[in-house]
């Protein structure tokens, strides 16, 4: 709903607020993991004075958009607002005229508020007088979930300052999805982590508790020895599975814990054996413990096997298997206890695929970065740089062009000032994203990259390239940079390197990237990899999402090559 004098248009956005924007964006960047009321509170402060405004208020809605969370709230010094700091959620069904957004989803302004309170019930008791106001909703696909207003503008608002307000709240809105990722991440891991040690403490507990009995049943052997139904009563009634075997493999007497895991009635199970029930590819493993407990190398033994349910699945079982003996030590049975470690199984396999799916969000959390970065550092080139630039020649052109001496000397210093300000702009922008790297692509990128590193860090730098067409992607751009650049430091830090080689060569449907240094060399390939940062192991599963791969090869003294490739872009035919 937008009042009239409310014009339709975004010319109105100066040189000044187009620079004030990109500094609050560029700002709010680096506010890290700031919670969501720190960055709402910069986000509306940004909003009031970009706008020229003197009140507002930026808030979040719920899933269903059915309440509203105020984060934070800018009042006139002139007309302090008596509403509390921190609001309880409000009830968008029955809100007032700042709700007019949700319910109509686009944008509402009001810029002679006087008449628009006649249709209206009016401000509640000691709210700030309003002049005029702009309330704008934040849409994530269909849904709103932030609403942000500023009033009191000295002039009528525009659709300029709708675009400023919405700039401000999606970038805010970015930065509270990351840092909520984020923490859903950490709570997931935490609570993972949790669980696993719950379960390994009780596992650890099991195995405790079965090395203790393991330990009482061979101080109990001889008495076993007088009396075999003394055993056949201990295996009946165990709680663990446990299992007499002939020395042929066959079972002689089962109880009915082991008939439990199994599936099988104790009847069924006298006329199998362990292969019977064992899973094909672990019958040689059942048949070496057997032979290396006769031949007296090791009791008890304990082994993982797999056997096949009676209905089907697989069930993970730890086996623990001792030798029983007559008094002339002339081997009887197999005694063997049976516990169930499936679920165990299972949660380490959910452990592993959880750490996947980890690194694969942390690999895309990195190139989005890198993409801000990037953003970031083409509006400062584009906007910011150009503009010192130019600042700049015309100060020189006065300073030549004046005669007074004081007036020259006071231009010289602005002059000097302003190329200062321009080599800090000029690095910040390198800092943020390469803009060759943007502009003409990774081969160049590279070459200048690894120049400039040469030249401030002392190293004697060559670079090769075949000159073969190598297109790649935007992501696989960004990756080959980003490693290259950390493979690069790691030499400066570690390598003790004189001389660096570059080389880029295509190989069928593949680019091949090769870092080579004549440094010190790593005798321990696992300490390279397993170093801390953008390490060799990071490096290689960025690039496995890719499709990609690292090749490490390394020997003390004789230096190191890190070798890379990724798929090229496929042209498409016609």
């Amino acid at each position: 709903m937008a009042e009239p004098g409310y014009k339709e248009s975004s010319q109105g956005v100066g040189k000044f607020c187009e620079d004030s924007r990109l500094d609050a964006i560029l700002r709010l960047s680096q506010m890290g993991n700031a919670s969501i009321k720190e960055l709402a509170v910069f986000a509306l402060d940004e909003a009031v004075v970009l706008t020229q405004s003197e009140i507002g208020f930026i808030g979040t809605l719920s899933e269903d958009e059915s309440a509203y969370t105020c984060h934070a709230t800018s009042n006139s010094r002139d007309y302090p607002s008596s509403m509390p700091s921190n609001l309880p959620p409000l009830d968008v069904v029955h809100a007032g005229f700042w709700a007019e957004p949700i319910r109509t989803r686009k944008t509402v302004v009001v810029n002679d508020y006087k008449q628009f309170d006649t249709r209206k019930k009016g401000l509640p008791h000691g709210h700030v007088p309003v002049k005029r106001f702009m309330v704008v909703p934040l849409f994530d696909g269909d849904r709103i979930v932030a609403v942000a207003s500023v009033g009191n503008k000295s002039v009528n608002y525009n659709a300029s300052d709708e675009h400023l307000i919405t700039l401000l709240m999606s970038g805010m809105w970015r930065f509270v999805q990351r840092n909520q990722a984020n923490e859903s991440l950490l709570r997931a891991r935490d609570a993972l982590e949790a669980t696993v040690q719950l379960r390994t403490e009780a596992l650890q507990k099991v195995v405790q508790r079965l090395e203790e009995e393991n330990l009482e049943h061979l101080e109990t052997e001889k008495k076993l020895w007088k009396s075999e139904q003394l055993c056949v009563n201990m295996i009946t009634h165990s709680p663990l599975g446990m299992v007499l075997v002939s020395l042929d493999g066959r079972f002689q007497q089962v109880n009915e814990a082991f008939s439990t895991i199994t599936g099988y009635s104790q009847t069924e199970l006298l006329s199998m054996t362990f292969q019977d029930i064992g899973m094909p590819q672990d019958r040689a493993v059942g048949t070496e413990v057997m032979a290396r407990i006769l031949s007296g190398q090791t009791t008890p033994a304990n082994v993982e096997k797999r056997c096949r349910h009676k209905d089907g699945r697989v069930v993970f079982l730890q086996l623990t298997t001792s030798l029983l003996r007559d008094k002339q030590g002339v081997p009887l049975y197999f005694l063997t206890l049976a516990q169930d470690i499936t679920q165990r199984k299972e949660t380490e396999q959910e452990l592993r695929e959880y750490r996947v799916r980890l690194q694969s969000l942390a690999s895309e959390l990195t190139l989005s970065e890198e993409r801000l970065k990037r953003s970031i550092a083409a509006s400062l080139h584009d906007s910011i740089s150009q503009s010192l630039v130019m600042i700049k020649f015309e100060v020189a052109s006065l300073c030549d062009a004046v005669t007074d001496e004081s007036m020259r000397k006071s231009l010289t210093h602005i002059r000097d000032s302003l190329g200062r300000t321009l080599k800090t702009v000029r690095t910040l922008t390198f800092d943020l994203g390469n803009p060759v790297l943007a502009l003409l692509g990774f081969e160049l990128a590279a070459e200048k990259w690894l120049q400039d590193a040469g030249a401030k860090y002392g190293l004697l730098t060559h670079f090769i390239n075949d000159k073969c067409d190598k297109p790649l992607s935007e992501d696989v751009e960004i990756l080959l940079f980003r490693s290259v650049r950390e493979l690069m430091m790691n030499v400066v830090k570690h390598a003790k390197a004189t001389h660096v080689w570059l080389s880029l060569a295509r190989s069928g449907h593949e680019m091949v990237v090769t870092l080579r240094d004549n440094g010190i060399g790593c005798h321990d390939q696992k300490i390279c990899e397993t170093s801390e940062g953008y390490g060799l192991l990071s490096v290689r599963e960025a690039l496995s999402r890719q499709a990609g791969s690292l090749v490490f090869e390394s020997h003390q003294g004789q230096g190191t090559t890190v070798t890379l490739s990724v798929p090229i872009m496929q042209k498409e035919t016609s």
